[in-house]
């Protein structure tokens, strides 16, 4: 017996029964009753039979962390050959299972943002955290964009993170220096807020591990507790975000080619509908002799400039742009152009304006998307005379609303949805495709409502809302 002891190891009888086991088998099972006396598969939810070698359990600690352990089994036999008994000794594969699992996740989850909310409630169900979070690398920035346990209070104030090595939030500066960092909330010297929230969820240490895959640094795995992890634990948690690196880092990399040829069809769809609009425009004036010099002025009025024509290129070259512009100065171009549009229409628009004080500033191709509203709107709109109101507004985080509203003929609820569809033929049925795929490039929405509700005949109204950081 004496070479079991050190070992969680367990004598069976042919019932199933255990009748022996080492003072580790007992420990393990010591927030229970005795395991001897037990029949085995007891101690194991959906374990059938006495004992099989190589099976995987799993049970739950006393302070309900999950555990896995394979089993490996030997058979006892009497004088006879018969089988008399089994020894059972338990391995610890929590880690290992751990890893398979966040491999699977990463070919199970389409975006990194799903991968790293179903990681994290995998991570704090195995090991019991207080409190996780995910942030993803973002340049210069880290974004949160996965928590569990965390309040929504805790969250908000840590949406973003400057990675530097005086961020004002340990994730930053963990980023910065790529190496694991442990503190207590006694000695967490910067942002007395966010103490403040760690301490109500009940923390007391705080471990932040940065998730690096072949030197790239893919974002911060940041932990609560409500107690120091051991030596051991700091290691096995470095293992676990060495392997969610890794996935991170395939899903963020898929993310890339998914942005990219996305952007690359909006960059064809735009110059498209930028082209049909032109020919448009010269066929207006085609049978009209005399009047080259106003359809001259008309194509160089419509003629972007270069640094319009930059931000169309930079769709296919650095993802979003940096670049912004006032959104007054947006919307003004915008309507310049469909002014001009509605003139060679031979329709004439007005369109009035109340524009909010709080100063916003929009991605350059938010003109665009704009003006294809407006557009629309002359479009549908069957009156020569077409009236169009722009109002915005911003509220306090920062977020912007931008409503274009029309007294046109209005659309059926079952409609409203797929008019943002993209039509199949080229050059045409791209206007609101355009529109909503321009808006989705910053971060926002739209959608389209009645502009009296339920009565959808007195008109239409376009609602855009931007995210702070694109407005």
């Amino acid at each position: 017996m004496d070479s079991f002891t050190a070992d969680p190891a367990c004598i069976i009888d042919r019932d199933g029964l255990i009748v022996w086991a080492s003072p580790s088998f007992v420990e393990l099972f010591s927030h229970r009753a005795s395991p001897v006396g037990m029949i085995f598969n007891q101690l194991f939810p959906g374990l059938t039979g006495a004992c099989r070698h190589g099976v995987q359990v799993e049970d739950r600690d006393r302070v309900g962390r999950k555990r896995y352990f394979r089993v490996e089994c030997r058979r006892m036999s009497g004088p006879g050959g018969d089988r008399v008994s089994d020894v059972a000794v338990l391995r610890n594969v929590t880690l290992a299972r751990t890893l398979s699992d966040i491999a699977r996740l990463s070919t199970q989850t389409k975006t990194p943002k799903e991968l790293l909310e179903k990681a994290l409630w995998l991570i704090k169900d195995t090991y019991g955290y207080l409190g996780l979070a995910g942030f993803q690398s973002r340049g210069a920035e880290l974004e949160l964009i996965a928590s569990k346990g965390w309040t929504e209070k805790l969250k908000s104030m840590i949406r973003t993170v400057p990675i530097a090595p005086d961020a004002p939030a340990m994730a930053g500066r963990c980023a910065y220096h790529r190496e694991q960092m442990v503190t207590t909330i006694s000695e967490y010297g910067l942002m007395p807020t966010v103490k403040d929230a760690i301490e109500r969820i009940g923390g007391e240490f705080v471990v932040v591990t940065p998730l690096i895959d072949h030197d790239r640094l893919t974002g911060v795995l940041t932990v609560i507790h409500s107690r120091a992890l051991s030596p051991e634990e700091l290691d096995t948690l470095q293992t676990v975000c060495g392997a969610l690196a890794v996935s991170l880092n395939v899903r963020m990399q898929e993310d890339e080619l998914s942005a990219r040829a996305e952007d690359a069809t909006l960059f064809v769809d735009l110059l498209s509908h930028e082209i049909a609009l032109h020919e448009a425009i010269v066929r207006t004036w085609a049978g009209k002799p005399g009047d080259d010099a106003a359809r001259d002025n008309a194509l160089r009025a419509l003629q972007m400039d270069d640094e319009a024509i930059a931000d169309i290129r930079g769709i296919s070259d650095s993802g979003v742009e940096a670049r912004t512009v006032p959104l007054t100065d947006a919307i003004a171009l915008a309507v310049g152009d469909t002014e001009l549009i509605a003139r060679h229409a031979g329709k004439k628009i007005t369109i009035s304006r109340r524009l909010t004080e709080k100063e916003a500033r929009v991605g350059p191709l938010m003109r665009y998307a704009l003006r294809n509203v407006l557009v629309n709107s002359l479009k549908y709109v069957p009156a020569r005379t077409v009236e169009v109101d722009v109002r915005t507004t911003v509220d306090r985080a920062g977020a912007c609303k931008i409503e274009i509203t029309d007294s046109g003929p209005g659309i059926p609820d079952e409609l409203k949805s797929g008019v943002f569809r993209r039509e199949d033929r080229p050059g045409q049925g791209t206007g609101l495709y355009l529109v909503k795929r321009i808006v989705s490039r910053y971060g926002g929405r739209v959608w389209i409502e009645d502009r009296v509700p339920g009565n959808r005949s007195r008109g239409t109204r376009v609602v855009i809302i931007l995210p702070p950081a694109a407005a």
